[in-house]
């Protein structure tokens, strides 16, 4: 037995669909919104090339933790909501779209499919409750987007960026929802149903128009044994008519280009969640191994990152899926202290790189010249930004391959780092510490130095002095006997002293007594003379330094003398 039409003027709430439109609408309609499921669909596959454009690549997760992060971080916005006001403004977003969303597919499900076999879900009091959670959740919409301008147009924090296009997706969500409520609007103050007021915020509008003339006068409502039919006048036919086209036609917009604009996050963000990398956070990549790339007819590595091409497929993902939300900037030191590091900003311009090179568009540079020298070496690796994203997008990991490659490709790096390397190539350590002061960190603490401890005929225990040892930088290494290292042998211990080139002393133990002290050759292991203490040695060491230091500033100020002189 067929349904009943729906009768606004009756008592059993029910939908009346495509009032005061054509009967060729719903037609129209899948023509317009197949279309743009088509423009979607090219814009998808288009992105899905982009990605897998980079090499093949492997997360490292199970499917319990890919579904864990999909549910926890992208469903449940764990890391959103850290932050208040960024956390209720998106919160009243997220859930007003969804339900917004649903509410439609339900619609489009009552009129299209279950029509056709006498089913109506949207009938009685569970129609009422549906109008009045859609009423209840699309304000809540719209207070959200009202955050987001008040956020954007008023606030306008530093680090987040406020150019047209971050403008396009709230301002569009806003035009829908408020197409949304006047269409509704309209409907209730001309048809004038019983059950109005269940729908509050479309009811409070409607009286608003009620107010100006748009009223029941304006469609004529026949009910007879075969149906229900809705005439309106020519001049709301019109104009509602113009309205819900332009309804139709925004919302389809904003569908096709999905893909390309920020709305994109909307199914992007969802998928970087889902595809997280389950190495920690701390983890940094090696792109070659020493051994391999010893052996003949290695390939040639790739060292550092040259090219977005050398990008796995969810490393290029990720760069899609970055929100613009401004959350990685606002937590970076380094952007804290003036300087150009933006984390947001490595990302987008990888991921302009990115689209440039799938083109075949000439970057005109390196890409980490593209993405900025400066700005990567200002990075200090703490992982604040990796830790703040809300869709898990691992910006470090990024800086340090573009990094590597200016290092080890080009040869670029800041003087700091120049400096450094040095100094641990002279003398091991990173602040060019010579190898007599490395003691001086204990100076006037009592404590003892290798040469009061250790001398010919005491006693001394021989676990601490291989850990005093150790306490002033020397290195166990039992096969390369070189400076700064040190190694046991059995009952003997050789110390390699820092400060000399081709002597080593050699410590002969007999139990916890130091029984001989002698002077060996650490090339030919042979001995060159028998020590009583090593206090001897290092006060002659130290009273040769400062002979040395003062022959050179004599011979400083001479030379500066000669210059004034010329």
């Amino acid at each position: 037995m067929p349904l009943p039409a729906c009768d606004p003027t009756g008592s059993v709430p029910c939908r009346t669909n495509l009032n005061f439109l054509p009967g060729w609408t719903a037609l129209v309609l899948y023509a317009v919104t197949g279309i743009a499921l088509l423009v979607l669909a090219y814009g998808l596959w288009s992105r899905w090339r982009t990605w897998k454009a980079g090499p093949a690549g492997s997360t490292g997760a199970s499917l319990w933790l890919h579904l864990n992060r999909l549910l926890v971080i992208a469903l449940f916005q764990k890391k959103v909501a850290r932050r208040r006001y960024a956390g209720v403004m998106h919160l009243l977003m997220y859930t007003g779209f969804i339900a917004l969303a649903i509410g439609t597919t339900l619609v489009a499900l009552n009129m299209d499919v279950l029509s056709h076999v006498n089913l109506d879900i949207l009938r009685g009091n569970p129609y009422l409750i549906f109008k009045a959670a859609l009423d209840f959740m699309g304000l809540a919409f719209l207070v959200g987007l009202g955050l987001v301008f008040f956020r954007r147009l008023v606030q306008r924090p530093k680090y987040l960026r406020n150019e047209r296009p971050d403008l396009f997706l709230p301002g569009i969500l806003f035009l829908l929802i408020l197409q949304g409520y006047l269409l509704e609007a309209i409907r209730l103050a001309v048809l004038q149903p019983q059950w109005e007021e269940w729908s509050f915020f479309g009811y409070s509008l409607s009286l608003v128009l009620r107010a100006v003339g748009v009223n029941s006068s304006l469609a004529t409502i026949t009910a007879t044994a075969t149906g229900v039919t809705i005439t309106p006048v020519p001049a709301l036919a019109w104009a509602y008519g113009a309205l819900w086209w332009f309804h139709a036609g925004t919302w389809s917009f904003l569908l096709a280009t999905l893909p390309w604009t920020k709305a994109s996050h909307f199914l992007f963000s969802p998928a970087r969640t889902f595809y997280e990398n389950a190495e920690p956070y701390g983890h940094l990549p090696k792109d070659f191994d020493i051994d391999v790339m010893m052996q003949e007819g290695a390939p040639q590595p790739m060292l550092g990152l040259a090219t977005t091409k050398g990008l796995t497929w969810f490393d290029r993902l990720q760069l899609d899926a970055c929100t613009v939300c401004g959350r990685c900037t606002s937590v970076c030191p380094a952007w804290n202290t003036g300087k150009p590091l933006d984390p947001m900003h490595v990302i987008l311009d990888t991921k302009d790189a990115m689209f440039k090179e799938m083109r075949r568009k000439p970057l005109g540079s390196s890409l980490p010249d593209y993405v900025g020298y400066e700005e990567l070496f200002d990075c200090t690796t703490c992982m604040a930004c990796v830790q703040e994203c809300p869709v898990l997008i691992r910006h470090v990991p990024l800086i340090v391959e573009l990094r590597r490659n200016f290092v080890m490709e080009q040869g670029k790096m800041p003087e700091e780092t120049q400096a450094m390397l040095r100094n641990i190539e002279t003398n091991f350590n990173p602040w060019g510490i010579g190898w007599d002061q490395r003691a001086n960190w204990a100076a006037g603490m009592g404590v003892k130095t290798l040469a009061e401890v250790v001398a010919a005929g005491e006693t001394v225990d021989r676990d601490t002095l291989l850990r005093r040892l150790v306490e002033l930088l020397y290195r166990r290494n039992e096969t390369s006997f070189v400076r700064g290292a040190f190694r046991a042998r059995g009952d003997n211990l050789e110390i390699f002293p820092a400060h000399y080139e081709d002597r080593a002393w050699r410590l002969t133990l007999f139990g916890d007594e130091v029984e001989a002290i002698h002077e060996f050759d650490p090339l030919t292991g042979e001995k060159t003379a028998a020590l009583l203490a090593l206090e001897a040695k290092e006060k002659q060491l130290a009273d040769d330094l400062k002979g040395l230091e003062a022959e050179l500033a004599a011979k400083s100020g001479a030379l500066e003398a000669a210059e004034l002189g010329r």
